[in-house]
């Protein structure tokens, strides 16, 4: 194939054209109890006895009517070392479940598609996001 591109600039520009992951989080407003005004990972509090894969299926039906059936524990959170949260990645809801999900708006609460570094990010879920692809030892 032919291209009047001296050589390396065609891979140059397909390698700026790539775009970033991008992550679908939940944005909270100022009332917020908890990280008000900032962007974080959809989920919430373990009921008793419940495993934490099945925490996050239950809080993403609650929180968003939708249940991701690909979920892969991704980072376990601790802090001073104590297990804070476990957190999991999923391929996000299509055009046409996303059409469908219900927020708790009601608490100031709506979904957002943001790139990993974005500075809205409270500082745990930054973090997250930093070391989301390093090895896990599970």
């Amino acid at each position: 194939m032919a291209t009047s591109e001296a050589p390396g600039q065609a891979q140059k520009k397909a390698s700026s054209q790539r775009r970033l992951p991008i992550f679908f989080v939940e944005q909270r407003d100022a009332a917020a109890s908890k990280a008000p005004n900032l962007l974080t990972c959809f989920g919430g509090k373990r009921e008793r006895d419940e495993d934490p894969l099945e925490c996050i299926k239950r809080e993403c039906h609650e929180e968003l009517s939708w249940v991701p059936s690909n979920l892969k524990r991704a980072v376990d959170l601790y802090v001073d070392n104590v297990l804070i949260a476990w957190f999991y990645h999923a391929i996000g809801p299509s055009p046409e479940q996303e059409a469908g999900l219900v927020f708790e708006s009601e608490r100031g609460r709506t979904g957002l598609w943001i790139q990993y570094n974005d500075p809205r990010l409270s500082g745990w879920h930054a973090i997250v996001f930093e070391v989301r692809d390093l090895p896990a030892q599970f």
